[in-house]
């Protein structure tokens, strides 16, 4: 049998070419096993997409979403187009669990790691966008290119974290415009969610990054307040569009200063690499992700895989640490290694083992 794998991450714990080698070792040599490392914009795009893009891997000093110091990395291609991964300066597995707190979390690092890209010749910027611990509407991000926040009092506002945007009266985005000028933008985004409202990027997430119920309500007015600055200021109101609460709103940021599209994630690497030219040739596709659940709907690696394996007759195997789906979403089979192989802190403390269990005790039989 022909066997494709193409696994999203298991956040924090493996990544998808972790993932893809440890099942190709698994099922050789019975069978012929493929794997491509694949990304939705969140955690793992630079290594799926130095696949088919050869470039330069550079290192550059940012700040974690606390404002800790901590140096990353972007690629720079060799036609001049820097691919930036949000994960690796705004990533929620940067923030330890006791200190996770949207309120204070910010995107500032990931606006440092944008003018790196630039000041070493970026013409074209695709920002990956996914597995964030901010809920800021990407107003971190502007400050650190320059452009200014106000209250109501006329008075700058110099805080980060979601906790300022329902401060912010009015915006001074003149120091913008040269970063701008210098290249295009693309947002790669790893969910559809708009940025205010029941689908949007604080109702849905923020509780995921440490928002409690009141927090949630305050950070969600502080939304619908800067998406009223922004329109106002801009002319464009692009609160409701799809893709725009991707990574704690900095998909509405890049779309409303930036004139980036809001890119589908996993569709736009797919494109990139011509997979589905190729996908007939496989008689099985493995796919996965660390946690299945309803975000999984939202633009995931595991259903855009799905989808590409119903257009073409494949069946496709869901792998995936937690299955907590509600809804049968059309998997050929989906299997987790919690509970039925392990504790979620045993498959935590030893994801690749627990990985191989899986893969003796489900599909290889």
């Amino acid at each position: 049998m022909k066997i494709l794998v193409a696994s999203d991450s298991f956040k924090g714990t493996m990544s998808s070419q972790v993932i893809g080698r440890i099942v190709q070792q698994e099922l050789a040599p019975a069978h012929q096993v493929d794997y491509l490392p694949v990304s939705d914009g969140g955690e793992g795009l630079l290594d799926a997409w130095q696949v088919v893009s050869p470039g330069t891997r550079i290192k550059c000093v940012s700040q974690d979403p606390t404002g800790i110091e901590i140096t990353c990395e972007y690629i720079l291609t060799n036609d001049k187009c820097a691919i930036i991964e949000s994960a690796v300066t705004v990533g929620l597995g940067l923030v330890p669990e006791s200190k996770r707190n949207p309120m204070n979390t910010s995107s500032y690092g990931l606006g440092l790691l944008i003018i790196d890209a630039l000041r070493n010749g970026a013409q074209k910027v695709y920002i990956g966008l996914g597995g964030s611990a901010v809920n800021d509407g990407g107003v971190g991000l502007l400050m650190a290119m320059g452009v200014k926040m106000f209250n109501g009092n006329g008075e700058e506002i110099t805080e980060k974290g979601g906790r300022v945007l329902n401060r912010i009266s009015s915006m001074d985005i003149s120091a913008l415009d040269p970063w701008i000028q210098a290249a295009s933008f693309y947002a790669v985004c790893d969910v559809d969610n708009s940025l205010v409202g029941s689908h949007g990027a604080t109702q849905v997430y923020g509780p995921q990054k440490g928002a409690n119920p009141t927090m949630v309500e305050v950070l969600e007015q502080g939304m619908v307040v800067l998406a009223e600055v922004v329109s106002k200021l801009t002319g464009n109101d692009y609160a409701d569009v799809s893709g725009a609460g991707a990574a704690g709103g900095l998909g509405f940021c890049l779309k409303s200063f930036f004139h980036a599209p809001l890119l589908k994630g996993f569709y736009a690497l797919i494109n990139l690499i011509g997979l589905e030219s190729r996908i007939s040739q496989y008689d099985l596709i493995i796919t996965g992700e660390g946690k299945l659940d309803t975000q999984t709907e939202s633009g995931k690696v595991p259903l855009g895989m799905l989808r590409l394996g119903e257009k073409y007759n494949i069946p496709v195997i869901c792998l995936c640490g937690m299955n907590e789906s509600t809804r049968d979403l059309g998997f050929y089979k989906v299997y987790s290694i919690v509970p039925g192989l392990a504790t979620l802190k045993e498959s935590l403390e030893a994801p690749e083992l627990y990985l191989r269990k899986l893969i003796r005790h489900e599909i290889i039989r």
